[in-house]
């Protein structure tokens, strides 16, 4: 029911604030937000913000994938090997509106090319509808072509970033209703599995900000009971990468390339680590075993020879925290879908992989 949907809201909006203080979340936001500007970028951002002012206005909206962030082996235009100078691969975005029906009709007016048929012809609210009772409550607008400038100005730009005139984009509206939703409770995980990636946020507001890192979170706690108890960064990230893949039957058929999770953070790792090591450091029952491995060089001096060999290892935990901690942070219907029993809850309070009694009736926090 709405009321007792809204009652659930309310208490998620406490524990989220008691979890994370405001100033956490600027902090973690700021982060967050910098790392939108990370080596693996292929665009400016001016380049997205032009592309969002075709559209409505929109009270969310994100760029990502391979049109936005580097992609080994998906260089220039998505195919592999491709050069530099080919085109770039298709934008992805994702545009969160308020009023589905009054948006639609706004941008039937100002672009009534990038609806099929027969919506083209139909009043707004047939997408509304065709929208938000599809199954991942989106509508998508593939292969639309979009003229960023005209052809005889030009971005200045310093930053070694692409700038281009011309743009193939691929846009799926979802209500603000909807959005909220599932990166809250992972309703459909359509949009919340895309948004444990990094994202360039075109625009945004501190609420959703919010529900971004308690998605961020609870991408986290999943990825942490699908873990071993010694584990990698590149483990962590793969894991986390993956979750939203983990049943996309693109993969399961061969017609997605089996190796793009890899890729994904391969290209990124630095977008991953602004997102996910502020929370990650948050967590008490995990430690940090080697940042890096140190040899010492002349003058007695330490020097740090691979980021790769960051290292993390999960503590001993009481049965109780454990289960504290799947009520809390997995989401609603991913605890409906899946049974959490004793034995796998027993199995992850006392793993057998690490034995630290001194830890083990310490109460966690998390």
């Amino acid at each position: 029911p709405a009321g007792r949907r809204r009652l659930m809201s309310r208490n998620l909006r406490v524990l989220a604030g008691k979890l994370h203080p405001s100033s956490v979340i600027r902090r973690i936001s700021q982060k967050y937000r910098r790392s939108l500007s990370s080596s693996a970028q292929l665009l400016p951002n001016a380049h997205f913000q032009r592309i969002i002012e075709r559209f409505p206005p929109c009270e969310f909206s994100c760029a990502y994938g391979s049109g936005v962030f580097r992609q080994i082996g998906y260089e220039g235009n998505g195919k592999e090997g491709s050069n530099e100078d080919a085109p770039l691969p298709m934008l992805d975005l994702i545009l969160g509106v308020e009023d589905s029906e009054q948006w639609h009709g706004d941008n039937l007016r100002r672009n009534p090319g990038d609806y099929s048929w027969p919506l083209s012809w139909l009043p707004p609210s047939a997408s509304k509808t065709i929208q938000e009772t599809g199954g991942a409550h989106m509508l998508y607008h593939p292969y639309v072509d979009v003229d960023i400038l005209p052809t005889e100005k030009k971005i200045e730009s310093n930053t070694g970033l692409r700038t281009e005139q011309r743009q193939q984009i691929k846009y799926g509206v979802i209500s603000m209703k909807h959005l909220q939703s599932d990166l809250l409770h992972w309703d459909t995980l359509f949009c919340a599995g895309r948004l444990h990636k990094p994202v360039v946020l075109i625009n945004s507001n501190p609420m959703i900000e919010e529900l971004l890192l308690k998605n961020h979170k609870a991408a986290l706690t999943c990825a942490l009971l699908m873990l071993p108890a010694v584990f990698t960064e590149e483990e962590l990230f793969y894991t986390l990468a993956g979750l939203s893949y983990s049943g996309d039957p693109r993969f399961l058929l061969g017609a997605e390339n089996s190796s793009k999770v890899e890729n994904i953070v391969n290209a990124n790792l630095e977008g991953f680590r602004a997102i996910y090591r502020p929370l990650i450091d948050d967590i008490d029952f995990i430690r940090l075993k080697s940042r890096s491995q140190e040899v010492e060089v002349e003058g007695g001096q330490q020097e740090e020879t691979s980021e790769a060999a960051t290292t993390f290892v999960r503590l001993p935990m009481e049965t109780v925290d454990v289960e504290n901690i799947v009520e809390r942070h997995l989401p609603s219907e991913l605890r409906r879908r899946i049974n959490v029993t004793s034995e796998m809850i027993n199995s992850f309070a006392h793993h057998p992989h690490h034995h630290d009694h001194h830890h083990h009736h310490h109460r966690h926090h998390y």
